[in-house]
């Protein structure tokens, strides 16, 4: 095809995000998760952390651990989707997303999870 033998994107229109190296674009989504983590860790966290911790099921949404597996789940999502590709592409495949979300939120229901079950933290005996 002769967007491929240009370097552009497949279909021979170049992306809009097709202009980065591999390099920079790597080097981009680093630098945005690891402002994502500051920002989890010194703003999110601290103040609305605490407003989401009595609700279960919500208890460490805005922790910087959290925010660290959603950034590196969705960022090549987004990188992809810039350069015109997806995950197929890459072997991932998509198509039984709706069944796999729908287990989750049933799975989710039935297990028991410390505030749920009533079970504080565990305390050594002294």
């Amino acid at each position: 095809m002769a967007g491929d033998a240009a370097g552009g994107a497949p279909g021979g229109e170049a992306g809009a995000g097709s202009s980065l190296s591999p390099l920079r674009e790597c080097l981009l989504l680093w630098s945005l998760v690891m402002a994502g983590l500051v920002l989890a860790k010194l703003v999110l966290d601290p103040w609305l952390g605490s407003l989401v911790a009595k609700i279960p099921g919500l208890n460490g949404l805005f922790s910087p651990k959290t925010v660290a597996a959603g950034l590196f789940l969705y960022l090549p999502l987004w990188a992809m989707h810039r350069r015109n590709e997806f995950p197929e592409d890459y072997g991932a495949k998509t198509d039984g997303w709706k069944r796999s979300v729908k287990l989750y939120l049933l799975l989710s229901l039935f297990t028991p999870t410390a505030a749920r079950a009533g079970a504080g933290a565990v305390k050594s005996p002294a």
